[in-house]
């Protein structure tokens, strides 16, 4: 695309033309004649925008990847509705209810999972790199990304588990016990980063025993 030559010249500093003109290279590589010239009407239009998409390229191996892999999230996504609004956790929310409400099986929940970590996972990098975002609101938002994953997996598991072998029940209180999910560390302290691994300890209130007559089990199992 003659268009990113030309914008280079007056808005990518020299010493990173280079590295910048692979990158998009590389982009434009995985795209189809008709994408190339979607790409082409939107920066054209905005040329902000153009800069703001070069520096991301430039700035993240794991953006750049995902846009050659999946241009809808670049045409779609990063450059309709992540560049002209902060991210927020209200809208993380939204979108990660349809996660479990489109998943049939654990096959389509993983599926829907990484797709929805990768959404969210590039639109904080595209704010983080512009400097849209603070590097508190970062770690924040990188901290209820990981929760929602999990909350999302945990639901899942927890009503299909259910199914097969009823609820679990505890002995004191007679009651369905909770599955709780303890975040250690930055999780838990709401400080992770984009770099960042989690750890967990899993745990439940009480011992007992699922409800089901057929197939029950202990809570522990469960």
């Amino acid at each position: 695309m003659s268009f990113f030559k030309r914008h280079f010249q007056s808005s990518v500093p020299f010493s990173l033309q280079e590295l910048a003109l692979k990158s998009s290279s590389r982009l434009i590589a995985e795209l189809s004649p008709q994408e190339c010239n979607e790409l082409e009407y939107k920066l054209s239009r905005q040329p902000a925008l153009a800069t703001s998409l070069i520096r991301c390229l430039v700035g993240s191996e794991y953006l750049l990847e995902s846009c050659c892999r999946q241009p809808s999230l670049l045409l779609d996504w990063l450059l309709v509705e992540v560049a002209h609004s902060p991210l927020s956790i209200t809208r993380m929310k939204e979108l990660a209810s349809s996660v479990v409400f489109d998943s049939g099986s654990i096959e389509c929940l993983n599926r829907n999972l990484r797709h929805f970590r990768r959404q969210i996972m590039l639109a904080i990098i595209w704010h983080d790199l512009n400097r849209s975002a603070s590097f508190k609101e970062t770690t924040v938002l990188t901290t209820a990304l990981a929760e929602l994953c999990l909350q999302q997996a945990a639901i899942f598991h927890f009503d299909s588990l259910v199914e097969e072998s009823g609820n679990p029940i505890g002995y004191k209180t007679a009651t369905v016990q909770p599955f709780l999910i303890i975040g250690m560390g930055k999780l838990g302290g709401g400080e992770l980063n984009v770099s960042s691994d989690i750890d967990l300890i899993f745990a439940f209130p009480e011992a007992g025993h699922t409800d089901k007559e057929k197939n029950s089990i202990d809570n522990q199992l469960f």
